[in-house]
C-alpha cells in the first residue's frame, strides 16, 4: 500500500477492528485526524485528554476490543495519563496514539516538546517508537499484539509530527494474534488432585475471567461450588445465578459470600490479584487451601500465600480443568446442600431490604440502588465513578450481565464514571446507560455531557449528593475521631448546571419519591441528570470494614496519636 505516515496508520487501525478514535486534534496531528475523517472510524472528540483515557478504557472494558486514543505531545499527554493508569491497574487493553514534534529538523526548544516516552512508560506495558515511514505497520500492528497479549493493558506508540506528513510505500498489514503463554502440566495434574480432594470448594473469579461464563457455571457444578468475584469481575456470573455469592469473600464484601466461603476449606480464585480494593485492605483470612491461577505470572502469590499457584489464560485453563474432572470421581459433593444455603441467604437479605423504614428527610442508597435495579433491563451498563457511592454500588447493585459494571477499581480516578458512560453509550447505543457519581466525579467531568450531546449518545446520570468527599470524611473520622472542612465541596446550583449543558434535571429528596422520579428520569429520551440528596454520614459496609482494617495497620506510634488527640477532645469538650 502506498500513501502518507497517516492514512498508513489509519488502515492499520481499520484491519484491527478499530471503531472508535478519542482524543482531541491539535496541529500536530492535524494530518491524522484528516485521515480519520476520511475512513471507516468514527473520531469521538473530547472535552479534555483525561476523558479520552477513560472513555478508551471503557470502551475496551465493555466491548472486549482494544481502545484507542489520539493526542498532541505535551499536555496532550500529560492530560491523559489519569485513564493511561487506570487502564494499567485495571488491565484494559489500550493503544495511545502519542504524536511527537517532529525529528526531521534538529531544532532545540519546539513546542510542546517534553520528554513524553519517559514520562509515560511506568504507566505502560511498554512504548513504540516509530522513526522510520516504512515500518510503521509493523510497529503498530505489534504495540497492538502487546496491549492483548497476557494480561491486557496500554501501550504507547510515539509518532513524530513528520512520520504523520510524508508518504511512502507500505508491505500489505495482517493483524497480529496475542501471543501464547505457556502451561505447566505438572502444577495442573497438582491442582487437580487438590480439588478433587477437597471437603468443599469455592470459586473466586476476577477480570481475568471475563468471558468464560458457560464454563464457570460447569466447573462449579462439578465441583458443587459457589461462585464470588472480584469488584471488577462482577457480571461474568449473573449475581441471581443460584450458586452466586455476589463480590468477595472477606469481611468488606457481600454478607452472604462471607458467609458461605467459611464453608470452603479450598478457594480456586483465577483471574484476579487479590488487590487492595477487592479485598477491602486485604482484610480476608486464606483458606485451608488456595490455589491462585492467573495469566500474570507476577501476581501470583503476591499478597497471600497460594498452596498451588499456575501462570496460565483463563481461556485456556478453565476448558481443560471442566474437561478433566468430568471425568474423575470428586469428593464431599453436598447434594445441593450449598445452593439451598444460598437461596436461604438471599432471602433473607431481600426480606431485610424490604423491611428497612423509608427516610423522610433523606434518600437511603440501599433503597435508591435496589428500586433503579428493579427498573433497569438486565443488560443494562452502569458506571461509577471513585467514592463512597462506588462502594454502594458494589454491595447493594446485583449485576446480571458480563461487562456490564464499569468502575475504577484499583486506580481509582475520580472523574472515570461520566466518560465511561459515554463511551458505552455509544458502543452500545440501545442499551440504558447510567452515571453513578458523587460530587467530585460530577464537578471534575461534567463538560463530557458535551460529548454525549454532539455523539448522540444521551446518557443518564445519578449524582449522591452530600456536598461532601464522603469516604474521605469517613476516613478523617476513623483516624482523628472527627471530620474537617477539607472534605466539603461547594457545588454550583445543580438545576442551573443541568441547563447550561442541556440535561433534563430531576431531584430526589426522600425515600417516598425513587421510584417515580427515576421511572420518569429512565423513560427520558435525552441525558439527564438525577440529583439524590443522600445523607452526609452514609457509608456501607465495605467502607466500613476496609477503613478499620487500614486503620489496625497503621504503626502503633500512630495510631497511638490517634487516640490521645481524641482522648483530648473527649477530655475538653
Amino acid at each position: 500500500m502506498k500513501g502518507s505516515g497517516a492514512s498508513a496508520l489509519v488502515t492499520v487501525l481499520e484491519r484491527e477492528g478499530v471503531e472508535v478514535v478519542y482524543g482531541i486534534p491539535g496541529v500536530r496531528n492535524i494530518a491524522l485526524y484528516e485521515a480519520i475523517r476520511r475512513s471507516t472510524l468514527r473520531p469521538v472528540l473530547v472535552t479534555n485528554e483525561r476523558a479520552a483515557g477513560f472513555m478508551a478504557d471503557a470502551y475496551a472494558r465493555s466491548t472486549g476490543k482494544v481502545g484507542v486514543c489520539a493526542v498532541i505531545p505535551g499536555p496532550g499527554v500529560t492530560n491523559l495519563l489519569s485513564g493511561v493508569g487506570e487502564a494499567l491497574l485495571d488491565s484494559s487493553p489500550m493503544v495511545v496514539l502519542m504524536t511527537a514534534v517532529r525529528k526531521d529538523r534538529h531544532r532545540p526548544f519546539q513546542a510542546q516538546e517534553i520528554p513524553q516516552v519517559d514520562l509515560v512508560k511506568p504507566l505502560v506495558k511498554r512504548v513504540f517508537r516509530i522513526r522510520q515511514i516504512a515500518t510503521l505497520p509493523e510497529v503498530l500492528g505489534s504495540a497492538f499484539r502487546t496491549a492483548r497479549t497476557g494480561e491486557p493493558g496500554p501501550v504507547a506508540v510515539d509518532i513524530p509530527e513528520n512520520i504523520l506528513l510524508d508518504s511512502g510505500s507500505f508491505p500489505d498489514y495482517e493483524p497480529l494474534p496475542p501471543l501464547p503463554v505457556g502451561f505447566d502440566e505438572k502444577k495442573f495434574a497438582e491442582i487437580v488432585a487438590l480439588l478433587c480432594k477437597a471437603r468443599q470448594v469455592g470459586i473466586y473469579v476476577g477480570y481475568g475471567a471475563v468471558g468464560a461464563r458457560g464454563f464457570i457455571e460447569t466447573l462449579a457444578e462439578l465441583l458443587d461450588a459457589p461462585i464470588a468475584t472480584t469488584i471488577s469481575g462482577r457480571g461474568i456470573i449473573p449475581e441471581d445465578h443460584p450458586r452466586s455469592v455476589g463480590f468477595g469473600f472477606g469481611p468488606a464484601g457481600n454478607p452472604i459470600a462471607e458467609e458461605i466461603f467459611r464453608l470452603c476449606d479450598t478457594v480456586l480464585a483465577i483471574g484476579c490479584k487479590f488487590g487492595e480494593v477487592a479485598t477491602g485492605a486485604y482484610g480476608f483470612r486464606k483458606p485451608r487451601c488456595l490455589i491462585h491461577v492467573d495469566i500474570n505470572g507476577e501476581v501470583l502469590g503476591r499478597n497471600r500465600m497460594a498452596d498451588r499457584t499456575l501462570r496460565a489464560d483463563a481461556a485456556v485453563f478453565l476448558p481443560r480443568l471442566v474437561d478433566v474432572l468430568a471425568s474423575r470421581q470428586i469428593e464431599g459433593k453436598s447434594e445441593g446442600r450449598i445452593c439451598r444455603e444460598i437461596a436461604r441467604l438471599k432471602e433473607e437479605a431481600t426480606a431485610h431490604i424490604a423491611r428497612l423504614p423509608e427516610r423522610q428527610e433523606a434518600v437511603s442508597p440501599i433503597h435508591l440502588l435496589h428500586r433503579l435495579r428493579s427498573l433497569l433491563p438486565r443488560d443494562a451498563i452502569v458506571t461509577t465513578d471513585s467514592g463512597s457511592h462506588q462502594f454502594w454500588v458494589a454491595g447493594t447493585f446485583p449485576v446480571y450481565e458480563s461487562r456490564s459494571l464499569l468502575t475504577p477499581t484499583d486506580f481509582q480516578a475520580t472523574g472515570f464514571g461520566i466518560p465511561a458512560a459515554v463511551a458505552a453509550k455509544i458502543a452500545f447505543p440501545e442499551r440504558p446507560v447510567v452515571a453513578i457519581t458523587g460530587d467530585a466525579g460530577l464537578l471534575a467531568a461534567s463538560m463530557e455531557v458535551l460529548t454525549a450531546i454532539r455523539e448522540g449518545a444521551p446518557i443518564k446520570i445519578l449524582l449522591f449528593h452530600n456536598r461532601r468527599l464522603t469516604m474521605v470524611r469517613a476516613a478523617e473520622e476513623e483516624r482523628q475521631g472527627q471530620g474537617s472542612e477539607m472534605t466539603e465541596r461547594l457545588m454550583p446550583d445543580l438545576e442551573a448546571l443541568s441547563a447550561a449543558l442541556s440535561l433534563r434535571h430531576f431531584r430526589i429528596e426522600r425515600d417516598a419519591q425513587i421510584t417515580e422520579v427515576l421511572a420518569s428520569a429512565l423513560d427520558a429520551s435525552d441525558s439527564v441528570l438525577i440529583e439524590a440528596h443522600i445523607p452526609e454520614a452514609e457509608i456501607d459496609r465495605y467502607l466500613q470494614e476496609r477503613l478499620g482494617v487500614a486503620s489496625e495497620r497503621l504503626p502503633f506510634s500512630l495510631r497511638l496519636r490517634y487516640l490521645a488527640r481524641e482522648a483530648w477532645r473527649v477530655v475538653t469538650g
